[in-house]
Protein backbone atom coordinates (compact mmCIF):
# COMPACT_ATOMS: atom_id res chain seq x y z
CA UNK A 1 0.00 0.00 0.00
CA UNK A 2 1.06 3.61 -0.16
CA UNK A 3 2.39 4.90 3.14
CA UNK A 4 1.98 8.63 3.39
CA UNK A 5 3.91 11.27 5.30
CA UNK A 6 2.18 11.32 8.68
CA UNK A 7 2.98 10.88 12.35
CA UNK A 8 0.30 8.20 12.48
CA UNK A 9 -0.18 5.82 9.54
CA UNK A 10 -3.48 4.02 9.43
CA UNK A 11 -3.67 0.76 7.50
CA UNK A 12 -7.02 0.08 5.90
CA UNK A 13 -8.15 -2.29 3.19
CA UNK A 14 -10.34 -0.99 0.36
CA UNK A 15 -11.92 -2.72 -2.59
CA UNK A 16 -10.69 -1.84 -6.05
CA UNK A 17 -7.00 -1.28 -6.65
CA UNK A 18 -6.89 2.11 -8.32
CA UNK A 19 -9.81 3.64 -6.46
CA UNK A 20 -8.54 2.72 -3.03
CA UNK A 21 -4.95 3.66 -3.79
CA UNK A 22 -6.14 7.04 -4.95
CA UNK A 23 -7.85 7.53 -1.61
CA UNK A 24 -4.67 6.61 0.23
CA UNK A 25 -2.35 9.00 -1.60
CA UNK A 26 -1.52 12.19 0.23
CA UNK A 27 0.05 15.32 -1.14
CA UNK A 28 3.60 14.57 -2.25
CA UNK A 29 5.90 17.49 -3.02
CA UNK A 30 6.51 17.48 -6.76
CA UNK A 31 10.19 17.63 -7.60
CA UNK A 32 11.48 18.95 -10.91
CA UNK A 33 12.23 15.33 -11.75
CA UNK A 34 10.51 12.67 -9.69
CA UNK A 35 12.99 10.33 -8.03
CA UNK A 36 11.85 6.72 -7.70
CA UNK A 37 13.90 4.06 -5.88
CA UNK A 38 13.01 0.35 -6.18
CA UNK A 39 14.65 -2.37 -4.11
CA UNK A 40 14.76 -5.48 -6.34
CA UNK A 41 15.16 -6.16 -10.04
CA UNK A 42 11.72 -7.68 -10.88
CA UNK A 43 9.77 -4.76 -9.38
CA UNK A 44 12.30 -2.30 -10.79
CA UNK A 45 11.67 -3.75 -14.25
CA UNK A 46 7.91 -3.22 -13.99
CA UNK A 47 8.33 0.31 -12.62
CA UNK A 48 10.75 1.08 -15.45
CA UNK A 49 8.06 -0.01 -17.91
CA UNK A 50 5.51 2.30 -16.33
CA UNK A 51 8.01 5.20 -16.39
CA UNK A 52 9.13 4.61 -19.98
CA UNK A 53 9.52 7.93 -21.80
CA UNK A 54 9.48 9.92 -18.56
CA UNK A 55 12.44 8.78 -16.50
CA UNK A 56 14.22 5.80 -15.02
CA UNK A 57 13.84 4.37 -11.51
CA UNK A 58 16.92 3.70 -9.42
CA UNK A 59 17.68 0.08 -8.48
CA UNK A 60 18.76 -0.26 -4.85
CA UNK A 61 19.84 -3.93 -4.62
CA UNK A 62 21.96 -5.15 -7.51
CA UNK A 63 24.65 -7.72 -8.14
CA UNK A 64 24.63 -10.83 -5.98
CA UNK A 65 23.35 -9.04 -2.86
CA UNK A 66 20.40 -10.79 -1.20
CA UNK A 67 17.32 -8.72 -0.40
CA UNK A 68 16.83 -10.79 2.77
CA UNK A 69 19.94 -9.46 4.46
CA UNK A 70 20.86 -6.34 2.48
CA UNK A 71 22.68 -3.69 4.53
CA UNK A 72 22.36 -0.07 3.46
CA UNK A 73 25.49 1.86 2.62
CA UNK A 74 25.78 5.59 3.46
CA UNK A 75 25.21 6.41 -0.22
CA UNK A 76 22.03 4.29 -0.16
CA UNK A 77 20.71 6.16 2.87
CA UNK A 78 21.36 9.50 1.19
CA UNK A 79 19.62 8.33 -1.99
CA UNK A 80 16.58 7.10 -0.08
CA UNK A 81 16.38 10.41 1.75
CA UNK A 82 16.07 12.28 -1.56
CA UNK A 83 13.52 9.93 -3.16
CA UNK A 84 9.95 11.00 -3.92
CA UNK A 85 8.68 7.41 -4.15
CA UNK A 86 10.13 4.27 -2.56
CA UNK A 87 9.09 0.82 -3.78
CA UNK A 88 9.76 -2.47 -2.01
CA UNK A 89 8.14 -5.86 -1.49
CA UNK A 90 7.89 -5.48 2.27
CA UNK A 91 9.53 -6.51 5.52
CA UNK A 92 8.98 -10.22 4.80
CA UNK A 93 11.57 -9.97 2.01
CA UNK A 94 13.81 -6.94 2.57
CA UNK A 95 14.03 -7.66 6.29
CA UNK A 96 17.04 -5.47 6.96
CA UNK A 97 15.36 -2.42 5.42
CA UNK A 98 12.25 -2.53 7.60
CA UNK A 99 13.22 0.18 10.07
CA UNK A 100 14.66 2.51 7.44
CA UNK A 101 11.61 2.23 5.19
CA UNK A 102 9.21 2.67 8.08
CA UNK A 103 11.06 5.81 9.15
CA UNK A 104 11.22 7.08 5.57
CA UNK A 105 7.47 6.57 5.12
CA UNK A 106 6.90 9.45 7.53
CA UNK A 107 8.05 11.84 4.81
CA UNK A 108 8.09 9.89 1.52
CA UNK A 109 5.43 7.99 -0.42
CA UNK A 110 6.21 4.28 -0.04
CA UNK A 111 4.74 1.42 -2.05
CA UNK A 112 4.92 -1.98 -0.33
CA UNK A 113 3.88 -4.63 -2.85
CA UNK A 114 2.68 -6.97 -0.10
CA UNK A 115 0.16 -4.33 1.00
CA UNK A 116 -1.35 -3.52 -2.40
CA UNK A 117 -5.10 -4.26 -2.41
CA UNK A 118 -6.03 -7.04 -4.81
CA UNK A 119 -2.66 -8.79 -4.60
CA UNK A 120 -2.85 -12.58 -4.44
CA UNK A 121 -0.78 -13.68 -1.46
CA UNK A 122 0.21 -17.10 -0.23
CA UNK A 123 1.45 -18.22 3.20
CA UNK A 124 4.84 -19.81 3.64
CA UNK A 125 4.71 -23.54 3.06
CA UNK A 126 5.41 -25.65 6.11
CA UNK A 127 6.37 -29.25 6.62
CA UNK A 128 9.38 -31.50 6.14
CA UNK A 129 9.08 -31.16 2.38
CA UNK A 130 9.79 -27.43 2.56
CA UNK A 131 12.15 -26.95 5.49
CA UNK A 132 14.17 -28.96 7.93
CA UNK A 133 12.52 -30.05 11.14
CA UNK A 134 14.79 -31.28 13.90
CA UNK A 135 12.46 -34.06 15.03
CA UNK A 136 13.49 -37.04 17.11
CA UNK A 137 12.50 -39.75 14.66
CA UNK A 138 13.89 -40.46 11.23
CA UNK A 139 10.53 -40.76 9.50
CA UNK A 140 9.60 -38.13 6.94
CA UNK A 141 6.18 -36.76 7.72
CA UNK A 142 3.91 -35.71 4.87
CA UNK A 143 2.54 -32.87 6.97
CA UNK A 144 2.42 -30.20 4.30
CA UNK A 145 -1.08 -28.98 3.64
CA UNK A 146 -2.35 -27.03 0.66
CA UNK A 147 -2.90 -23.45 1.79
CA UNK A 148 -5.50 -21.30 0.04
CA UNK A 149 -4.63 -18.06 -1.65
CA UNK A 150 -5.34 -15.13 0.64
CA UNK A 151 -6.51 -11.68 -0.30
CA UNK A 152 -4.06 -8.86 0.19
CA UNK A 153 -4.29 -7.15 3.54
CA UNK A 154 -2.01 -4.85 5.50
CA UNK A 155 1.09 -6.85 6.40
CA UNK A 156 2.38 -5.85 9.82
CA UNK A 157 6.07 -5.89 10.72
CA UNK A 158 5.42 -8.97 12.83
CA UNK A 159 3.49 -10.92 10.17
CA UNK A 160 6.24 -13.11 8.76
CA UNK A 161 4.20 -16.05 7.47
CA UNK A 162 3.50 -14.60 4.03
CA UNK A 163 5.61 -15.81 1.11
CA UNK A 164 7.02 -12.56 -0.31
CA UNK A 165 7.92 -13.82 -3.82
CA UNK A 166 4.65 -12.50 -5.22
CA UNK A 167 6.11 -11.12 -8.46
CA UNK A 168 6.41 -14.65 -9.92
CA UNK A 169 2.68 -14.62 -10.74
CA UNK A 170 2.01 -12.36 -13.76
CA UNK A 171 -1.46 -11.58 -12.41
CA UNK A 172 0.22 -10.02 -9.37
CA UNK A 173 2.51 -8.15 -11.73
CA UNK A 174 -0.55 -6.62 -13.40
CA UNK A 175 -1.91 -5.56 -10.00
CA UNK A 176 1.46 -4.05 -9.13
CA UNK A 177 1.57 -2.13 -12.42
CA UNK A 178 -1.87 -0.64 -11.71
CA UNK A 179 -0.69 0.45 -8.27
CA UNK A 180 2.43 2.07 -9.72
CA UNK A 181 0.45 3.94 -12.37
CA UNK A 182 -1.63 5.43 -9.57
CA UNK A 183 1.35 6.18 -7.31
CA UNK A 184 3.46 7.78 -10.02
CA UNK A 185 0.53 9.78 -11.37
CA UNK A 186 0.03 11.23 -7.90
CA UNK A 187 3.72 12.07 -7.55
CA UNK A 188 4.04 13.44 -11.10
CA UNK A 189 0.58 14.42 -12.42
CA UNK A 190 2.00 16.10 -15.52
CA UNK A 191 2.99 12.66 -16.85
CA UNK A 192 -0.10 10.79 -15.67
CA UNK A 193 -1.29 10.09 -19.22
CA UNK A 194 2.05 8.57 -20.15
CA UNK A 195 2.01 6.38 -17.05
CA UNK A 196 -1.52 5.22 -17.83
CA UNK A 197 -0.65 4.46 -21.45
CA UNK A 198 2.44 2.50 -20.42
CA UNK A 199 0.39 0.67 -17.82
CA UNK A 200 -2.13 -0.48 -20.42
CA UNK A 201 0.67 -1.75 -22.65
CA UNK A 202 2.24 -3.63 -19.77
CA UNK A 203 -1.08 -5.21 -18.81
CA UNK A 204 -1.46 -6.53 -22.35
CA UNK A 205 2.11 -7.84 -22.49
CA UNK A 206 1.77 -9.53 -19.11
CA UNK A 207 -1.43 -11.22 -20.24
CA UNK A 208 0.32 -12.54 -23.34
CA UNK A 209 3.26 -13.72 -21.24
CA UNK A 210 0.89 -15.56 -18.91
CA UNK A 211 -0.75 -17.42 -21.78
CA UNK A 212 2.60 -18.20 -23.38
CA UNK A 213 4.02 -19.77 -20.23
CA UNK A 214 0.81 -21.68 -19.52
CA UNK A 215 1.07 -23.32 -22.95
CA UNK A 216 4.80 -23.99 -22.58
CA UNK A 217 4.64 -25.81 -19.25
CA UNK A 218 1.53 -27.95 -19.83
CA UNK A 219 3.56 -30.99 -20.98
CA UNK A 220 5.48 -31.14 -17.68
CA UNK A 221 2.59 -30.57 -15.28
CA UNK A 222 2.63 -33.48 -12.86
CA UNK A 223 6.39 -34.03 -13.15
CA UNK A 224 8.10 -33.90 -9.73
CA UNK A 225 11.13 -31.76 -8.87
CA UNK A 226 12.83 -29.99 -5.94
CA UNK A 227 14.08 -26.41 -5.64
CA UNK A 228 16.94 -25.02 -3.59
CA UNK A 229 14.77 -22.67 -1.55
CA UNK A 230 11.03 -22.22 -1.50
CA UNK A 231 10.74 -19.12 -3.69
CA UNK A 232 8.56 -20.36 -6.53
CA UNK A 233 5.11 -21.21 -5.24
CA UNK A 234 3.42 -18.22 -6.93
CA UNK A 235 4.75 -19.49 -10.26
CA UNK A 236 3.95 -23.11 -9.40
CA UNK A 237 0.36 -22.46 -8.33
CA UNK A 238 -0.30 -20.24 -11.33
CA UNK A 239 0.84 -22.94 -13.77
CA UNK A 240 -0.18 -26.06 -11.80
CA UNK A 241 3.33 -27.44 -11.41
CA UNK A 242 4.23 -30.26 -9.02
CA UNK A 243 7.17 -29.43 -6.75
CA UNK A 244 8.16 -32.11 -4.25
CA UNK A 245 9.79 -29.70 -1.81
CA UNK A 246 12.78 -27.45 -1.20
CA UNK A 247 16.23 -27.93 0.25
CA UNK A 248 15.88 -24.94 2.58
CA UNK A 249 13.31 -22.29 3.42
CA UNK A 250 15.80 -19.40 3.30
CA UNK A 251 18.77 -19.35 0.91
CA UNK A 252 21.06 -17.93 3.60
CA UNK A 253 20.53 -21.05 5.73
CA UNK A 254 22.70 -23.88 4.34
CA UNK A 255 21.26 -27.36 4.83
CA UNK A 256 22.61 -29.44 7.67
CA UNK A 257 24.01 -32.93 7.14
CA UNK A 258 20.73 -34.27 8.47
CA UNK A 259 18.77 -32.17 6.00
CA UNK A 260 20.87 -33.49 3.13
CA UNK A 261 19.94 -37.03 4.14
CA UNK A 262 16.27 -35.99 4.38
CA UNK A 263 16.38 -34.50 0.88
CA UNK A 264 18.04 -37.55 -0.63
CA UNK A 265 15.32 -39.73 0.87
CA UNK A 266 12.67 -37.28 -0.31
CA UNK A 267 14.04 -37.36 -3.86
CA UNK A 268 13.88 -41.15 -3.93
CA UNK A 269 10.43 -41.26 -2.33
CA UNK A 270 8.87 -38.63 -4.58
CA UNK A 271 10.61 -39.76 -7.77
CA UNK A 272 11.71 -36.16 -8.32
CA UNK A 273 13.26 -35.83 -11.77
CA UNK A 274 15.26 -32.65 -11.11
CA UNK A 275 16.78 -30.61 -8.32
CA UNK A 276 17.22 -26.93 -9.11
CA UNK A 277 19.95 -24.78 -7.62
CA UNK A 278 20.24 -20.98 -8.00
CA UNK A 279 23.00 -18.95 -9.71
CA UNK A 280 24.53 -17.67 -6.47
CA UNK A 281 24.62 -21.17 -4.97
CA UNK A 282 26.95 -23.30 -7.03
CA UNK A 283 26.22 -26.84 -8.01
CA UNK A 284 28.59 -28.68 -5.65
CA UNK A 285 25.95 -28.92 -2.93
CA UNK A 286 23.29 -30.04 -5.41
CA UNK A 287 25.61 -32.69 -6.79
CA UNK A 288 25.88 -34.06 -3.25
CA UNK A 289 22.10 -34.03 -2.92
CA UNK A 290 21.44 -35.91 -6.14
CA UNK A 291 24.20 -38.45 -5.67
CA UNK A 292 22.83 -41.95 -6.28
CA UNK A 293 19.27 -40.62 -6.73
CA UNK A 294 19.04 -40.49 -10.54
CA UNK A 295 17.80 -36.88 -10.45
CA UNK A 296 19.03 -34.27 -12.91
CA UNK A 297 20.41 -30.84 -12.01
CA UNK A 298 18.96 -27.56 -13.27
CA UNK A 299 19.17 -23.87 -12.34
CA UNK A 300 16.37 -21.45 -11.45
CA UNK A 301 16.75 -17.74 -10.78
CA UNK A 302 13.81 -16.08 -8.97
CA UNK A 303 15.15 -12.53 -9.03
CA UNK A 304 17.11 -12.04 -12.26
CA UNK A 305 20.60 -12.15 -10.79
CA UNK A 306 22.35 -12.47 -14.16
CA UNK A 307 19.91 -10.30 -16.12
CA UNK A 308 20.50 -6.64 -16.96
CA UNK A 309 18.09 -4.27 -15.18
CA UNK A 310 15.42 -2.63 -17.29
CA UNK A 311 11.88 -2.95 -18.66
CA UNK A 312 12.55 -6.31 -20.33
CA UNK A 313 14.02 -8.05 -17.31
CA UNK A 314 10.68 -9.20 -15.88
CA UNK A 315 9.67 -10.90 -19.12
CA UNK A 316 13.07 -12.58 -19.50
CA UNK A 317 12.94 -13.69 -15.87
CA UNK A 318 9.65 -15.58 -16.18
CA UNK A 319 10.50 -17.02 -19.58
CA UNK A 320 13.79 -18.29 -18.20
CA UNK A 321 12.01 -19.95 -15.28
CA UNK A 322 9.60 -21.72 -17.60
CA UNK A 323 12.33 -22.81 -20.01
CA UNK A 324 14.61 -24.11 -17.24
CA UNK A 325 11.85 -26.22 -15.72
CA UNK A 326 10.71 -27.57 -19.08
CA UNK A 327 14.25 -28.30 -20.26
CA UNK A 328 15.08 -30.32 -17.14
CA UNK A 329 11.79 -32.19 -16.86
CA UNK A 330 11.01 -32.53 -20.57
CA UNK A 331 13.75 -35.06 -21.27
CA UNK A 332 11.87 -37.58 -19.20
CA UNK A 333 8.75 -37.13 -21.33
CA UNK A 334 10.61 -37.62 -24.60
CA UNK A 335 12.14 -40.82 -23.27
Amino acid sequence: MISQPSSRRARRVYGGVLACLGLLFGAVPLAAKTSVVVTIKPLHSLVAGVMSGVGEPVLLISGAASPHGYTLRPSDIAMLGEADVLVWVGASLETGLRQTFNDQAERTSTVAALDIPGMILRPDRRGTRWQSHEHDGDELHEDETVEPEIAAQPVSDEWSDTDPHLWLNPVNAQTFVSAMVAALSQADPENARTFARNGRKLHARLGSLDREIDTQVKPIQGQSYLVFHDAYQYFEHRYQLSPAGSVTLHPEDPPTARRIVEIQRLVRGSEAKCIFSEPQFRSKMVQTLIQDTGAEHGTLDPIGLDLSPGPELYFSLLRNLASSIVDCLGDDLSG
